[in-house]
Order: C-alpha cells, then sequence, then structure tokens
C-alpha cells in the first residue's frame, strides 16, 4: 500500500493549492526495492468543500448550544439522542450527560399518557406546532413547555428519531392565569358598585315619596 502525503504549495498565479501524493515502491523478483511512483493529485476544491463544512457545521454547534429554548433528538420509544444546555437547564438536571440518561416518556413527561398522545400525532402527521405539553424536574416541580418539531426518517432504513423545540411558558401561563384573575376581580367588584349604586337610588327615591 502506498504512503499518502498531502502539501500545500504556491501555484505560479499566487493561488495555494493543495496536493495529495501517493508514492508507491515496485520491488523486483527478488523484493528489492527498484521504482519509486509517484502520483499527484490536486485537490484544493475538496479540501475547500472539507473546510468549509467543518466551518458550518461548528456554526451550526454553537447556535444550538447557544440557543435560548431546548433542543434535542430523542428515538421514538423516548431515548434521548442528543439535547441542548437550555433543555437541560430547562428540567433541573446538572449536566447534560444526566439528562441524556434519563427517559423522555417517564421521567420527563408528567403524564405518560400525553407522551402516547403526542407519538400517535407524529405518527399522522410527522410534525408538531405549538402543542403545549406538561413535564416535571427531577424534583416533581411540574413545567409547561410548548412544544415544536418534526419526525425525521432514516435513509440507510435505521430508526427514525423526533426533532424537537422546547419553550418553558410556565411563568407565562402562570401570570395569563393571575390576570384572567385580576380581571374576573375587577368585573365583580364593577358589578357589586352598579348593584350598590342602583340600590341607593332605589332607596333615596323610597325615602322621597311624600304620603297624604
Amino acid at each position: 500500500m502506498g504512503t499518502i502525503l498531502e502539501y500545500r504549495f504556491r501555484h505560479k498565479n499566487g493561488n495555494w493549492m493543495v496536493l495529495e501524493s501517493v508514492a508507491s515502491v515496485i520491488r523486483n523478483e527478488k523484493g528489492e526495492p527498484e521504482k519509486l511512483v509517484v502520483v499527484n493529485r490536486d485537490i484544493t476544491e475538496r479540501k475547500k468543500a472539507q473546510e468549509a463544512l467543518s466551518r458550518s457545521e461548528a456554526s451550526f454547534r454553537a447556535l444550538v448550544e447557544g440557543a435560548p429554548h431546548g433542543i434535542y433528538r430523542a428515538t421514538m420509544t423516548g431515548q434521548f439522542l442528543e439535547v441542548n444546555p437550555a433543555l437541560q437547564r430547562m428540567l433541573g438536571y446538572d449536566s447534560v450527560q444526566e439528562l441524556l440518561k434519563a427517559d423522555l416518556a417517564t421521567p420527563v413527561f408528567r403524564n405518560s399518557a400525553d407522551y402516547e398522545r403526542m407519538n400517535e400525532l407524529l405518527a399522522k402527521s410527522k410534525k408538531l406546532k405549538d402543542i403545549e405539553l406538561e413535564w416535571k424536574r427531577p424534583n416533581g416541580e411540574p413545567i409547561v413547555v410548548r412544544c415544536s418539531g418534526h419526525y425525521v426518517d432514516v435513509k440507510d432504513g435505521g430508526p427514525g428519531y423526533f426533532e424537537g423545540f422546547a419553550e418553558d411558558v410556565t411563568e407565562k401561563r402562570t401570570l395569563q392565569r393571575q390576570l384572567r384573575m385580576a380581571q374576573k376581580m375587577e368585573a365583580i367588584g364593577r358589578l357589586s358598585g352598579g348593584i350598590a349604586h342602583d340600590s341607593n337610588n332605589l332607596l333615596g327615591a323610597s325615602s322621597g315619596i311624600a304620603v297624604y
């Protein structure tokens, strides 16, 4: 088997190029080295494509790692394949590695029936859009997440997986409930005030009646 080497050189036009050299030794009948054959190939474009792909993957990884919302991949049986730090913090696990050991169906979903219903939706439409689900942290604290994502088929015939995006909307839902309660109390207050005002008017009208 020949030896493969890569090295950069400058073309006469001033551009840098990458050359791949494969050197093979040809031996005589006695097994002694007799000739050296070197095959050179210009792989500049291939190296540029590889470097561009590496930069793109690194950029995408940085985007996922720094995303404010949870991003994950999981099998349809509930096994996490990949999770980002935002999901780990959202669910209250000490590390990404610890979360990867958890099962989506049982430790994460507050009700396993909701997980089954999510899988049924995925089986029908292959995607989810802004579905609100109840999850829980390891200490049992419930959280409400708004989840979107889609099912991914694996080309080589292997098991598919779900790519999900989760936003913690627990605080938002709590504030909305508090706002609705305040609006109800305000409406009750206005109603009570109106009734009291009408009663006072009636009393005033009654006290003004003259008896002859």
